[in-house]
């Protein structure tokens, strides 16, 4: 009995020394399981492996990150309920995949941003970052970063000069919402078919293209199954989303937080930096792959460009904030001259 007293004495005065420093009991030795919808060997993967890194480093190791693949602990379709319930604390992903649940996901629209600083501009400076964050607290989920995936583009089985060219063909459109809307205004069929199952859709003619970052045509061998590269890109770049549960998010002190924030920060910077890196690099290489890009007349890039952006209004509608991201999105056009 005694011993069990010292024990319960003693972790109360723990308890104690560590809320004079600041410090909350959960955040000592905190294991937290990310899981990424990505697999390990795509540029996704490091760029995770980095965050999770900076997260130990800056929390002073107090805060260990386990990053899991596809799958591995979730299915990737559960993964936004399966941080509320407390199965997973984060999700390192496309949080569009999950706009049923959260419409304010699915607002990132077609020809938003030209480069990776409008990107960041419209989320940093412009508040786009605020009103994610505001929507995700409304489901028990603290938003942490946006992260690069590159530019995106339409990757296709068959070539494409005018918006006709693509009326009655069936485009995977990822996470469906203003993407699918896209893809119907261009004419086209949506798909919504798993990020993992594209290859074989592709294959065996499910589906005649998707729209999916550039550098996939090798480290997914998309080379293999489609043979034309529609430029400019959709998105320069799309972006793919850093979550934590907010229940998680709330127990953690202070310092601790800021140590998630800046590495959520620096991983977007490095994802930023990175991929104009690669896909400098990756367009020579899927030529030699036998992969034809295709430059769109700048009148017919126009075209697309003005269907695609049919989405603001319907989307608008969906709730307030994303009425909100709409304004912010058509101010930052505005102040662009565009």
């Amino acid at each position: 009995m005694r011993k069990v007293l010292l024990n319960v004495v003693g972790c109360t005065f723990l308890s104690l020394m560590l809320c004079l420093l600041g410090m909350n009991v959960a955040d000592a030795g905190t294991v937290l399981k990310f899981q990424s919808a990505y697999p390990k060997v795509s540029h996704q993967g490091d760029y995770y492996h980095y965050f999770a890194s900076k997260v130990g480093e800056y929390s002073k190791g107090e805060l260990e990150v386990k990053v899991f693949w596809p799958g591995q602990l979730v299915p990737t379709a559960e993964a936004f309920t399966a941080i509320q319930r407390g199965a997973i604390e984060g999700y390192c992903g496309a949080l569009q995949y999950f706009s049923g649940d959260m419409p304010e996901a699915s607002g990132q629209f077609y020809y938003s941003w030209n480069n990776p600083l409008e990107a960041v501009e419209i989320y940093y400076d412009y508040g786009y970052i605020d009103v994610l964050r505001e929507a995700a607290e409304k489901h028990g989920i603290h938003y942490i970063a946006p992260v690069s995936c590159n530019n995106r583009s339409l990757l296709l089985k068959f070539p494409v000069h005018t918006l006709e060219d693509m009326k009655g063909k069936k485009i995977r459109a990822g996470g469906g919402g203003c993407e699918a809307k896209a893809v119907q205004t261009w004419g086209a069929a949506p798909a919504s078919i798993a990020a993992v199952e594209q290859y074989t859709a592709l294959q065996r003619g499910t589906i005649d293209g998707t729209i999916y970052p550039w550098y996939t045509l090798i480290n997914y061998r998309f080379c293999e199954v489609v043979k034309y590269l529609i430029m400019p890109p959709v998105s320069s770049p799309g972006l793919v989303d850093l979550i934590i549960s907010k229940k998680v998010w709330d127990q953690l002190s202070t310092a601790n937080k800021e140590a998630i924030t800046r590495a959520g920060t620096e991983t977007m910077w490095r994802s930023m930096t990175k991929g104009l890196v690669i896909d400098n690099e990756i367009l020579d290489i899927v030529k030699q792959k036998g992969v034809e890009v295709i430059e769109l007349d700048p009148n017919e890039a126009a075209r697309f460009k003005k269907a695609a952006l049919e989405a603001y209004d319907e989307y608008a509608q969906k709730s307030p904030l994303c009425a909100k991201q709409v304004e912010i999105l058509k101010k930052f056009a505005k102040d662009k001259g565009r």
